[in-house]
């Protein structure tokens, strides 16, 4: 998911060009059902957060050449509905993950590599346990506000460790010029 943003002396540009920025009333679901679980304000008055445009999908910002759901890997020839490690090619791509996608090696690098699953060009089927970030939302999730330090998000429910929560949370703060050059 993500969030773009407008800043305070932008948003009423922002919202006469984007179409769908509008601030959000206390309690309304800032997703605005594009995702399976709503995400509810809680705010009090008269705060409201800015005028933003909440997307399910990764937005490409300007300057950046290659949109990251147009990378297209081969996808895997697994023949049953969920793959196993000693057979999908998408899982080997991330061999330092567990079947769970929990990064359970210590990185000597200092990083991670990345999580690759399986997509639209796999043979296994939509119910694959390699299929996780592209389900959405999947635990009920609140935005806040608090007078001393901002916006904030939290969960509603217990989240047992590992599991997915959020692909992105990304603010863009925009002046006009960078409405008119993002357009």
């Amino acid at each position: 998911a993500s969030f773009r943003a407008a800043s305070q002396s932008a948003g009423a540009a922002a919202s006469s060009q984007w179409g769908g920025m509008e601030r959000a009333a206390r309690g309304a679901d800032l997703a605005r059902g594009l995702e399976a679980l709503p995400v509810p304000v809680r705010a009090p008055p008269p705060h409201g957060p800015a005028a933003f445009q909440y997307s399910p999908e990764h937005v490409t910002g300007a300057g950046e050449d290659i949109d990251p759901s147009e990378i297209v890997f081969p996808g895997c020839i697994c023949p049953s509905a969920s793959c196993t490690a000693a057979t999908c090619s998408c899982l080997r791509h991330g061999e330092n993950y567990n079947s769970l996608c929990i990064n359970s090696l210590e990185s000597a690098m200092g990083y991670a590599r990345p999580v690759f699953e399986c997509n639209a060009m796999c043979q296994c089927s939509e119910s694959c346990q390699n299929r996780v970030v592209q389900r959405g939302l999947q635990f009920q999730l609140e935005v806040f506000h608090t007078d001393k330090k901002g916006w904030g998000l939290r969960t509603l429910e217990f989240i047992p460790k590992g599991r997915f929560v959020l692909a992105e949370h990304a603010c863009w703060r925009p002046n006009l010029k960078g409405l008119s050059d993002s357009g």
